[in-house]
């Protein structure tokens, strides 16, 4: 356990004067004053922190507003001098607020990282995955107990700043943590957040051009040179060579005597190799060839993809450095699973496949995207995706571009747009995927014409997908890429809490699941194939959703649906959410033919009225020759007899029973005989199944009245 004391201000100011020379101080200062937060956001500003006035759009006002709150201290460029003021609390004026808010949040909790083995993890892709491995294989052998800075901290970044770098392994240590993995980031080491860490060992994965805007790097080279001087603040490296940019990282850590330890899925001159790489949707396995010590063995893993054995190359280079044993690391790289990292979910009949994977940029999007390909050749494949606003233009003709090589569909949704908007970034997405059309020879244009559509809502588009995919009847691969398990969607109305990709997968495939189940249950009855039916909803939205639903996977029954017409948009979703389309009849006089043309489209006809249910109800069973009427009551316990079992009546009885003390519920049912149609039923919400039954030729739960014959 590691107590925690705040340091004076006095203590404070002394470490940044002692550590920065240029820096100056204006203001008294109280010995005996307390420094009892680090602070860089003004609106999270409290009584006694002190404040760092960083960031390229930082304006004065953030810090009239920090001392507002009764900030101690505050360290600012220089060329804020002129607002220190008697009235004002101290100031320290320098022009590397960043460097000096790194030492000093190292100062301010004790130099928590220099009481932490630390293991740095960079790369274009594969950073979270990579250290959810490692947290596997470490935790609870030898002693370890290693923590992931990630999940220590509550912002979106995906390396925090140095204030929350620094509490977060305070944290950890007070967790009894001894290990602490850190994902980092380019811009984390551009903007210095990790300035004066030195790593016990630092990881680098892959590398490819990305991250390139106003807001992050302005080219390929700054991109890459943040990424590579990470490696010059660390005591040991594991670098996957496979690339050229890998070998440039190997030859600056061998310049500067820094050990290393290579590996590859590629080459054969490396420390660590993977041979006969086989994958398949529930993992992959190959062999891992220690080429040190000439060992080999085979390694399974529950992630899919193949890109994922260098992943695990890289867990296991660390897990033996930090002498973990090797039949401990197998097994717990076998059990390793991250969350819509390379998530599969597949419907009962194994016929659709939905991959949620955090695939983002050009590298990721072209692995798995080819991976699926080689998986699933026979398959139509849906791609998923957005791009993220204001950062990292350079993913507009990327993600399109990789999408176009395998993918059959397209649907292009929300991905945290920001203030930018979904609709330009979509429309910079579409303009570039008609570009690099454009740009194939014929033949080739021809076989690479996906279907490109837009749907900003990121649920709407999987649903879309995933039920397109369960009416075409095909066997077919929805890749859900870009968020994997994130639950915050940055839009344009600011931050807001989602369904993450996973859960939204997870529903809808749950929601095709019942369908298929219902399909293999219930076959329609022939003899309802030749017939025409009305259904009229109640005033009750939970009920029309499960009537609706009840009804939709059953495509070759002509049935319409009668409601009052403040319901028609929810009808609407429930249709486009189960991948059918609804179509409100208008009254005309080709009402009757625009009835049967959706009943020869496969399309829902819906009759709206604001009359009276009854009346209306009765007048389309008369005018459009309806056979059967179902009239769906909410109130609960119709059933003629008060049981819930088939209870059928002749015409005759039925006309009988009206004097009893439910004779209003039959009312519906007689009058539509009388109007021609040759059965009604009677069903409330108690006994919505009886509605596939009765569809399938089977026993009615409810009341059945039939015309006597």
């Amino acid at each position: 356990m590691c107590s925690f004391h705040c340091p004076s201000l006095a203590s404070c100011v002394e470490f940044v004067l002692k550590t920065d020379k240029t820096a100056s101080v204006a203001g008294k200062i109280n010995g005996t004053m307390l420094a009892l937060g680090l602070c860089y956001d003004s609106r999270k500003a409290k009584n006694g922190d002190i404040f760092f006035c960083k960031g390229r759009d930082f304006h004065p006002d953030y810090l009239i507003d920090a001392v507002s709150k009764g900030v101690s201290c505050v360290i600012c460029p220089k060329k804020y001098s002129y607002m220190a003021s008697p009235d004002y609390p101290i100031f320290i004026f320098t022009d590397k607020v960043r460097e000096v808010m790194a030492r000093l949040s190292a100062f301010f909790y004790g130099f928590p990282m220099d009481k932490l083995t630390s293991v740095a993890v960079t790369g274009t892709k594969g950073k979270t995955g990579t250290s959810q491995m490692l947290k596997d294989v470490l935790n609870g052998k030898n002693g370890i107990r290693a923590e992931i800075l990630r999940d220590l901290t509550d912002g979106d970044l995906t390396t925090p700043e140095s204030p929350d770098l620094h509490r977060a392994a305070f944290d950890a240590l007070n967790r009894g943590a001894t290990h602490l993995i850190c994902e980092i980031s380019s811009q984390a080491v551009k903007d210095l957040r990790t300035h004066g860490v030195t790593f016990d060992i630092a990881c680098f994965l892959n590398f490819s051009p990305d991250h390139i805007s106003p807001a992050e790097h302005c080219c390929v080279e700054e991109y890459f040179l943040c990424k590579a001087s990470l490696f010059l603040n660390c005591r040991r490296a594991i670098i996957n060579a496979s690339s050229d940019f890998g070998r440039q990282i190997l030859g600056l850590c061998q310049k500067n005597s820094c050990p290393t330890v290579t590996f590859s899925c590629e080459r054969e001159d490396t420390d660590l190799t993977a041979h006969d790489v086989i994958c398949s949707e529930g993992g992959c396995s190959f062999t891992v060839c220690d080429n040190r010590d000439s060992s080999s063995e085979r390694l399974f893993l529950s992630a899919f993809g193949s890109y994922n054995a260098e992943n695990a190359l890289c867990a296991y280079a660390v897990a033996k450095l930090l002498s973990v044993p090797r039949p401990d690391v197998f097994r717990a790289l076998a059990a390793s699973k991250t969350a819509g990292r390379g998530t599969v979910l597949t419907s009962v009949d194994r016929r659709i496949s939905v991959i949620v994977d955090y695939a983002h940029n050009g590298l990721s999007f072209e692995k798995i995207l080819n991976e699926t390909r080689s998986l699933y050749p026979d398959s139509s494949i849906t791609a998923v995706f957005g791009c993220p606003g204001n950062k990292a233009f350079v993913r507009r003709h990327q993600l399109p571009e990789a999408a176009l090589k395998y993918a059959d569909r397209i649907i292009i949704c929300e991905d945290d747009s920001g203030s930018e908007g979904f609709e330009r970034i979509s429309d910079m997405m579409l303009e570039n995927a008609e570009k690099l059309l454009s740009s194939y020879p014929e033949p080739e244009k021809t076989q690479k014409r996906a279907s490109i559509s837009l749907c900003k809502s990121r649920e709407r588009a999987v649903e879309n997908a995933v039920f397109s995919a369960y009416e075409s009847r095909l066997s077919s691969v929805i890749a859900v890429l870009g968020r994997g398990d994130d639950r915050i969607m940055r839009a344009e109305n600011g931050s807001i809490p989602c369904k993450s990709d996973v859960e939204i997968a997870q529903n809808t495939l749950h929601r095709v699941n019942e369908r298929i189940e219902l399909s293999a249950a219930f076959k329609p009855s022939s003899t309802m194939t030749d017939k025409k039916m009305l259904i009229a909803l109640p005033e009750n939205n939970s009920m029309i959703r499960s009537a609706v639903s009840s009804l939709l996977p059953f495509r070759n029954v002509r049935a319409a649906l009668y409601c009052q017409g403040r319901y028609a948009p929810l009808i609407r979703d429930i249709c486009y959410e189960n991948g059918r389309l609804c179509h409100v009849c208008e009254r005309s006089s080709d009402f009757l033919n625009e009835c049967d043309f959706c009943f020869r489209s496969g399309n829902l006809p819906v009759f709206l009225s604001d009359e009276g249910q009854f009346p209306a109800f009765c007048s389309l069973i008369s005018f459009l020759s309806f056979d059967t009427a179902v009239y769906i009551s909410d109130k609960k316990g119709i059933l003629i007899d008060g049981r819930t079992y088939v209870s059928a009546l002749s015409y005759e009885n039925a006309v009988l029973i009206q004097d009893r003390t439910r004779a209003a519920d039959i009312a519906p049912l007689t009058a539509a005989l009388k109007l021609g149609a040759s059965e009604a039923l009677l069903l409330d919400g108690t006994v919505l199944r009886a509605l596939p039954a009765y569809l399938c030729g089977g026993s009615v739960c409810g009341t059945v009245v039939k015309k006597a014959t």
